[in-house]
């Protein structure tokens, strides 16, 4: 079992109702080949670097998750095979340079919170 993350940039012309649908597919793709569930974060409508069937913007969905290499290799065949997926990349994350998912934003507050009170204190 290996760790991964999953960029995927998706058709961002799309009506909000069908790039919903696409979002929930990718989605289950990703919770098909994980074991366990996923770390989805939605990034929204971004800019990109350069034009992508000449459009400048895409959705954009990044997963962290834990999956057999096998397991891979069928999801980057079902992404690829999607019309409506502009550009992916999966890539396999060191476990000796490990990094926890992102806190929620309710957690972070509290991280805040708990470094003033002991500056405060010192």
């Amino acid at each position: 079992m290996r760790e991964y993350q999953l960029t995927v940039l998706l058709d961002p012309g799309l009506e909000p109702s069908l790039l919903k649908q696409e979002k929930e597919t990718v989605i289950g793709m990703v919770k098909v080949a994980a074991s366990g569930d996923p770390h989805v974060e939605d990034w929204g409508v971004k800019r990109v670097a350069y034009a992508i069937e000449r459009e400048r913007e895409a959705a954009y969905l990044n997963f962290r998750f834990q999956a057999d290499p096998g397991k891979i290799q069928e999801m980057e065949t079902s992404l690829r095979l999607r019309d409506r997926v502009r550009r992916f990349m999966v890539s396999r994350l060191d476990p000796a340079m490990r990094i926890p998912p992102p806190a929620t934003p309710g957690e972070s507050g509290k991280v805040e919170e708990a470094a003033t009170d002991t500056a405060g204190q010192a």
